[in-house]
């Protein structure tokens, strides 16, 4: 589980069992009890961030950058000052300070927690507008690109390796036509600024008081690199702006208007005057654009064998596909 030698590198104290928190698609994650507090210690996935020193290297920069905002869960360093940590097996880890007294959710309670999510979020985008030594590593390139997922797709639905296009060919050709109702939204937008954004902006990318339910810190940093707002603001309505989870497919789906003005308020509330009117103007693309490329995502991963996002069930990457095409649906009517 947890490698000998882990605690003492970074520091900390184990004093009690180490529990398993299983919402991240990508990285193996625990909370560990501590003397000095809990944390929580990730075992990265190198299949997906390859290239680790860039990670590092973003990181370290985010963590001086922001400390002692009260924006991002501090993380704890090596004595080498290093936020990773190599085990004997060449595999890295790392260690951040748990948030006490917050929780994590999948979908916002209401629309005030979506509209504080947003916020922070926004707050988070602003902080980094003077980020010093010139723009971060970008750690997956051609991160947000529908034009290159769909591509994926394609290839993935050619080469059919698990034999399951049969079973998906509605799911395929609906994505199709969304994404190229989607794309030309994005086009008619135009060129938008490239900024330093979270680009994983997801409601279970950040904390919340467990007793006022007031949004508080945004976690999970490892794809905070050059972009544009559209990706957050466009994880957070594929996210907020329902009530249904990702994956849920026997429920229905349904964007709640309330939800949607609620992020884009939040968002614009939280970045203030960073944001130029272009950007303004077209925040609301962001939702159905996040929402179709994670379903094409989702879709492909189905037909490539459920090798990228991991499956709890059989079909479990074509249901979160099918809610993301519906919850494309539901938000292409505002923008």
């Amino acid at each position: 589980m947890i490698p000998a030698g882990l605690a003492g590198a970074f520091g900390f104290t184990a004093t009690g069992p180490v529990v398993a928190l299983g919402d991240g698609h990508i990285h193996r994650t625990w909370r560990v009890p501590g003397a000095a507090g809990d944390v929580v210690v990730q075992r990265i996935n190198t299949a997906v961030f390859a290239d680790v020193a860039a990670c590092e290297a973003n990181l370290d920069r985010i963590d001086r950058h922001l400390a002692g905002r009260g924006l991002v869960a501090a993380w704890c360093r090596t004595a080498a000052g290093t936020v990773h940590w190599w085990d004997g097996d060449g595999v890295p880890w790392r260690v951040s300070r748990f948030a006490r007294g917050t929780v994590g959710r999948t979908v916002a309670a209401d629309a005030r927690q979506a509209f504080g999510a947003a916020r922070r979020f926004g707050m988070f985008a602003a902080a980094l507008a003077d980020l010093p030594g010139g723009p971060l590593a970008d750690t997956i390139p051609r991160f947000h690109d529908l034009g290159h997922r769909r591509a994926q797709l394609a290839a993935a639905a050619a080469a059919d390796r698990c034999g399951r296009r049969a079973g998906c060919e509605p799911e395929l050709a609906r994505a199709e036509e969304l994404a190229a109702a989607v794309a030309a939204r994005v086009v008619a937008v135009g060129v938008l600024p490239v900024r330093a954004v979270h680009n994983d902006a997801k409601v279970a990318n950040v904390r919340f008081d467990e007793v006022t339910g007031e949004a508080t810190v945004v976690v999970d940093l490892d794809t905070t690199m050059p972009g544009t707002v559209l990706a957050d603001v466009g994880e957070l309505l594929r996210t907020g702006a329902t009530r249904v989870a990702e994956d849920d497919a026997a429920a229905s789906v349904v964007v709640d208007a309330e939800r949607v003005e609620a992020v884009l308020a939040g968002f614009l509330a939280g970045a203030g005057p960073l944001l130029e009117p272009a950007e303004r103007a077209a925040l609301a693309v962001g939702g159905p654009l996040l929402a179709v490329e994670n379903a094409v995502r989702f879709l492909a991963d189905h037909l490539d064998g459920d090798r990228y996002y991991g499956a709890a069930r059989p079909d479990h990457n074509l249901d979160r596909a099918r809610v993301q095409l519906s919850v494309t649906e539901g938000l292409l009517p505002f923008c």
